[in-house]
């Protein structure tokens, strides 16, 4: 089941509709309507730390006394839901680890990867709801099981067209001056997901994604310090 195979890992931090739970439900919503073998797996909300300051940079983790007093009451709430709202379908197999210290999504991850013992980890953040359906979760994981040059695959998003793609990086990549080899003969086609094309992501992206979980541990926060504490994993390693 997706449930033994898979840990979903949802990112959340301060927004300026705390302490209201409704962007965070929306999404955990959409997951349960639009991906619902994912839905039934262990879902670890990792609630971030913030800075306090004068003024609120949300994306920096940085909120005012009265924020800092907003977020706690949201992550407050969210401890309420998952104890006592396991009647709600995407709330039943949720758990909350709040972090001490402003760590940012990065290392947000990393610290949830700690109480993963899954083989998949399937991670997205509190802001990016489904618009549509995902219904090949467990035959993705078994193309990811089969070939393992499938380590990481990014869902794609309203701002990222896939059917116009390969055509951007080709054209990306041309004007880097960088070469490679013909992009359409990289993409994979894994017989578990009949109609599914999986092409080549020139970087890392944050958004909505599933990942092998080791490739996480001895990659992406392996030896080679490809993030930095406080950002975003694109900010660092989706620039290398």
């Amino acid at each position: 089941s997706c449930a033994e195979l898979c840990t979903v890992i949802t990112t959340t931090s301060p927004t300026p509709s705390n302490p209201s739970r409704e962007l965070i439900e929306e999404t955990l919503r959409s997951l349960a309507e639009h991906a619902p073998e994912l839905s039934a797996c262990r879902n670890i909300i990792v609630c971030d730390d913030y800075r306090v300051g004068p003024v609120a940079k949300y994306r920096s983790g940085v909120v005012t006394e009265e924020g800092g007093r907003l977020y706690d009451a949201y992550c407050a709430s969210l401890r309420d839901a998952v104890e006592h709202e396991r009647h709600e379908r995407h709330w039943q197999s949720a758990e909350v680890l709040r972090l001490t210290g402003r760590q940012g999504f990065g290392f947000a991850v990393r610290a949830a990867l700690e109480h993963v013992r899954t083989p998949f980890v399937f991670v997205m953040q509190h802001d990016r709801s489904f618009v549509r359906g995902f219904p090949f979760a467990r035959d993705l994981m078994a193309a990811m099981q089969r070939d393992d040059r499938l380590k990481m695959v990014g869902l794609p998003t309203t701002t990222n067209d896939p059917s116009k793609y390969l055509q951007a990086v080709k054209t990306k990549l041309g004007r880097m001056h960088v070469e490679h080899p013909d992009l359409e003969t990289q993409v994979v086609e894994p017989p578990e997901c009949p109609g599914v094309r999986l092409l080549p992501l020139i970087m890392w992206h944050d958004s909505t994604h599933l990942a092998a979980t080791e490739y996480y541990r001895n990659f992406v926060f392996g030896p080679r310090d490809l993030v930095s504490r406080g950002g975003f994993i694109e900010d660092k390693l989706g620039q290398q």
